[in-house]
């Protein structure tokens, strides 16, 4: 069932088998498997049943590393967390998140990326994948492209040889944590979630080795506790470090901090879009035929391709996993020098042929004169020299979109800011920072890929960056990771490979918090799976 905190009397004790902190994807997920069983489940969302101006204020973060990272408007205190902020148009459908599992080398401990290396390969999680498929409703379990195709499809990146591969993206409806789960927990008979219930702290017994109990207050400002045989923290990347570093009455630097290693090692999948490359295809229009072009479905299933380097090749050259986009529109590159020629073309009223505009539109044609001319240039031969809004784009190039993994940085971490929400409790300061060697990755990778296509006589990549790339033209994916890492070694990560809190017998963290390093796919299918693997490790060891 699913009651609000304000049903509480002041003071109240509730005592359970479970109790989960967080009703997002981890926590809900792992809930369900619970479900109809013999454990007594609590689960405590601070938030209500639809995000409120009340609940998002508590995610307040102090960011000055990037000014342009909003991510105060990326986290969701509502049953069902930040899956109410998936928005990804496909067709005429909004549907919610784009799904991959990580890649095997992913898990794999490099000698080229400190602080690399999961306690577990792939094959690991697989079967847990799976499951996940079947949680997200998404089917089958499989990112090749040739899966993903019908035998009728032109494809214009036909690759001979497996040095460059194409991979998949798979979507799924939004709504399912927050509205068909909801259902379910709703109809349970042993499954409780509390809406309103922000906890304040984590209570350890006096020596450390066990979690006793939640301090928790409601939005009207009642305190109540709650006792349990077994913890887990599923309340986000940043706010499950956040509450570990609040809960310091026995841990005096934090919970599971003993080694100063919460809060710290934060991630993000650093994005690049604009101005960043473009692809120029040597046949546009085979490449029009072709499928490329963003998303589209197959069979009715929502999927998207990309791009992605062979682990041979990342291996040889010491690379950062990465996935490229190639998005059939004109680059931005290509579309300002249209609108500045057109502004210039065609008749004006004397008021729009201001001085300052004039000199504005003269200045982005001469910026971008190579691309202007070669356009000019190909039209002529067209014999199409006057049909601007017909122009094919992939003679400006296309523009791609970069998503890559950002390697592990003690100094890329989470603390407690001097400034407090309604609770009194300490608010999040993050200081998200990349490093030259994430920069240089990709640019190389980019490289790497040009080669191919121009050996491949699919065209080339225009790259426009180099070692000194402003890292401010990098936007994050809203992927929050890493902050309570894995590690089988207390000195080297907060949790160990089953998700328990080294040093506490009872209390386990889920999900992206715990990556111990990011790959470069979505995190969600992720979390889902080592969420199934967590409740399966409780389950088969009759811990509850």
């Amino acid at each position: 069932m699913i009651i609000d905190a304000t049903e509480f009397e002041l003071g109240t004790k509730v005592e359970t088998d479970l109790c989960i902190i967080g009703a997002g994807v981890a926590g809900i997920t792992i809930a369900r498997e619970f479900n109809r069983s013999e454990t007594d489940v609590f689960v405590l969302e601070s938030g209500g049943m639809h995000p409120s101006p009340d609940s998002e204020a508590l995610h307040h973060t102090t960011h000055p590393s990037y000014s342009d990272y909003k991510i105060d408007t990326t986290r969701a205190s509502a049953f069902g967390g930040s899956s109410h902020l998936w928005r990804i148009p496909v067709s005429d459908d909004e549907l919610g998140v784009r799904l991959r599992c990580l890649d095997a080398i992913d898990f794999k401990k490099k000698s080229w990326v400190p602080y690399s290396g999961w306690p577990f390969s792939k094959t690991h999680l697989d079967l847990y994948y799976e499951k996940a498929h079947k949680l997200f409703k998404i089917c089958p379990y499989s990112y090749e492209f040739e899966d993903w195709t019908a035998p009728a499809h032109i494809d214009y990146f036909n690759f001979n040889g497996d040095e460059l591969n194409s991979t998949m993206f798979q979507f799924a409806k939004r709504d399912l944590f927050f509205n068909n789960y909801r259902q379910e927990i709703e109809n349970s008979i042993n499954i409780t979630a509390v809406l309103n219930a922000t906890v304040l702290n984590i209570h350890l017994s006096d020596n450390a080795r066990f979690v006793t109990s939640l301090t928790v207050e409601t939005s009207g400002g009642k305190r109540f506790s709650v006792e349990a045989k077994k913890f887990i923290l599923a309340a986000g990347g940043l706010e499950n470090a956040r509450l570990l570093l609040l809960s310091n009455d026995k841990m005096k630097s934090g919970l599971g901090n003993q080694h100063d290693l919460v809060g710290r090692f934060f991630m993000e999948h650093p994005h690049l879009w604009e101005n960043v490359a473009t692809f120029h295809p040597s046949d546009p229009k085979s490449f029009n035929r072709s499928n490329i072009d963003g998303t589209y479905r197959h069979n009715g299933i929502p999927v998207e391709r990309y791009l992605t380097i062979s682990d041979e090749l990342v291996e040889k050259y010491q690379l950062l996993n990465i996935v490229v986009g190639i998005r059939g529109k004109s680059s931005p590159t290509y579309l300002r020098a249209k609108e500045a020629i057109d502004f210039v073309r065609k008749p004006r009223s004397k008021n729009e042929y201001l001085l300052q505009n004039l000199i504005r539109k003269s200045i982005i044609i001469l910026q971008n004169i190579d691309v202007i001319g070669y356009s000019v240039l190909q039209r002529y031969l067209d014999g199409n020299v006057e049909k601007w809004d017909h122009y094919p784009v992939e003679y400006s190039g296309v523009q791609l979109n970069i998503m890559s993994e950002q390697q592990p940085n003690p100094n890329s971490r989470i603390t407690l800011d001097k400034k407090h929400d309604k609770f009194g409790l300490n608010k999040i300061k993050l200081d998200w920072r990349l490093q030259n060697s994430d920069i240089k990755s990709i640019r190389e990778s980019l490289e790497i890929i040009d080669k191919i296509l121009r050996n491949n006589n699919f065209g080339y990549l225009r790259i426009n960056m180099n070692d000194d790339f402003p890292l401010d033209k990098i936007r994050g994916g809203y992927h929050h990771m890493g902050t309570t890492r894995m590690h089988s070694d207390p000195k080297r990560g907060v949790v160990n490979e089953h998700c328990k809190v080294h040093g506490v017998e009872n209390f386990f963290v889920a999900g992206s918090s715990v990556f111990p390093t990011s790959g470069c796919a979505n995190p969600t299918l992720t979390i889902a799976a080592l969420s199934l693997k967590l409740a399966d490790f409780l389950k088969n060891n009759r811990i509850v």
